[in-house]
């Protein structure tokens, strides 16, 4: 649907002031690492990982996110995403980014681009909308399989950052370049953490061929280093008084199995993973739906992962309700899905 002019929809303030972000765990983040713990469940399933207490009570994430269980009180936890198309990355990046799954003869634009193509920005020095692919080696379809709606998209990689400095972990390099686009003034901002390499992949195999990363990986490097750089990122945008007008959704392609494999790690999931939303008035220290005591499958409120892309759109004011046509192509309108009520209570 085609949204009016909404100075209080989702008590979020006037359009004009408003900005949004898509963090992207690429690879695959696992629920039970993170933010769906399964304490209780078998070794196997669970993993090497405790479940710890958060500022909510009776809320629990991995030990591995300490700093955001401190501020789980600012969090809309979504602990039943899922998706049934085919249990590969790049469906996973188009329904998150798209809305949908590309169909031969049209384009199907990234969220920020059709934000870009309903709010009609105006020429500047500050594009409108930004992607921060990672340490400039990017998955298979990000951002290669771009259209020409997503032109429009500046692509900025941590080598153009000269100001970051030394010595910074690459996904607080990343937050911390992703937080200077939004000051600036940019609108719509996309980070792809883990897109750089193997060290730094989400994508938790344990197999040397397809993804070495194991659960120790999560637990000794990935977890506590997304886990500072995202608690840094939001402490920085309530500092800045920017936190109420700024959406930011952290989500990823897919989860991981219920169960490790005999490598240490876990393989492809698509029933049902974890992400969050923050920022934006939502209704912080929730958590939305329910999860099988082993972790492998819905008990109650499915959320439709395209939900989460357009959510963006609806926050940004975007026009669900047509498609428009880019250079001679037809540009699919995304796949009707609510905007993610649930997160503002």
């Amino acid at each position: 649907m085609a949204l009016p002019d909404q100075t209080h929809f989702l008590n979020g303030g006037p359009l004009s002031e408003r900005q949004a972000i898509l963090v992207v765990l690429a690879g695959g983040a696992s629920q039970f690492e993170t933010f769906d713990p399964k304490p209780e469940a078998s070794a196997r399933i669970r993993g090497i990982s405790r479940a710890i207490a958060t500022s909510i009570p009776g809320m629990q994430f991995s030990e591995n996110l300490p700093r955001l269980a401190e501020r789980a009180h600012q969090l809309a936890v979504v602990r039943t995403l899922h998706h049934d198309a085919a249990a590969i990355h790049r469906t996973g990046w188009q329904i998150l980014e798209r809305g949908g799954l590309a169909r031969s003869g049209y384009e199907t634009p990234r969220w920020s681009a059709r934000v870009a193509s309903s709010r009609a920005p105006r020429e500047g020095r500050v594009p409108f909308s930004v992607l921060l692919p990672g340490l400039g080696l990017t998955p298979v379809g990000i951002p290669s399989d771009e259209t020409s709606a997503d032109r429009s998209l500046r692509t900025v990689t941590l080598e153009t950052a000269a100001s970051l400095g030394e010595g910074l972990h690459p996904f607080a390099a990343q937050m911390r370049l992703a937080g200077q686009q939004l000051e600036a003034g940019c609108r719509c901002v996309t980070v792809y953490l883990g897109a750089g390499g193997s060290s730094l992949a989400w994508d938790a195999h344990g197999d040397p061929r397809v993804g070495p990363t194991t659960v120790h990986d999560y637990r000794d490097d990935l977890c506590p280093a997304f886990d500072a750089a995202m608690a840094g990122f939001l402490d920085g945008l309530q500092e800045r008084g920017r936190l109420d007008t700024t959406l930011v959704v952290v989500a990823t392609e897919m989860g991981r199995a219920p169960y490790l494999n005999d490598r240490g790690g876990r393989d492809h999931w698509t029933e049902n993973w974890s992400g969050f939303l923050a920022g934006a008035g939502i209704s912080g220290g929730s958590i939305i739906g329910r999860t099988a005591a082993n972790g492998g499958g819905i008990l109650d409120t499915p959320v439709p992962l395209q939900n989460l892309s357009n959510t963006l759109l609806q926050w940004m004011g975007a026009d669900l309700e047509t498609g428009d046509v880019a250079n001679g192509h037809q540009t699919e309108p995304p796949l009707i899905a609510a905007p993610l009520l649930a997160a503002w209570g």
